[in-house]
């Protein structure tokens, strides 16, 4: 029998449990008083999300090249730049809150914040490895 490779396709979402600086998992607690996990849903590299998110960053380096500012970013516009791809790879969070935002400017406010980086780069690490949006399991 062949393989089915439709039963090994990525999924188009995955959840990402987030950890402090550290490394510790944060979670927050529910009103039952136990604890519950903060974490980001991405769009992964199948999804069309992922694709248009990753065009839109290509577009906007493109522009740059245009105007002959090619990579001369400030570390600043360099983390506006990964903010914005990180914004549109993110469906959402669960148990967060900053500043009172919620949507599209809440992540773009989390991945913007120099002080929070640790989450940006836990979400750039997970959002581009494929094994994250599989069930890690083959098919038999």
């Amino acid at each position: 029998m062949a393989f089915d490779l439709a039963q090994a396709m990525a999924n188009d979402t995955a959840v990402l449990p987030l950890k402090s600086a550290q490394g510790e998992p944060l979670t927050t607690k529910d009103a039952a008083g136990e604890d519950q996990p903060v974490t980001v849903t991405l769009y992964g590299p199948g999804s069309k999300q992922y694709q248009q998110a990753q065009m839109a960053a290509q577009r906007r380096v493109m522009v740059l090249m245009k105007k002959g500012k090619g990579d001369k970013r400030t570390p600043d516009e360099r983390r506006e730049d990964v903010a914005v791809l990180l914004a549109d790879l993110t469906a959402g969070f669960t148990n967060l809150e900053y500043m009172g935002l919620q949507g599209r400017e809440l992540a773009l406010a989390v991945y913007s914040e120099a002080k929070l980086g640790y989450i940006a780069d836990q979400v750039n690490v997970f959002a581009s490895d494929w094994a994250n949006f599989t069930n890690g399991e083959q098919p038999a």
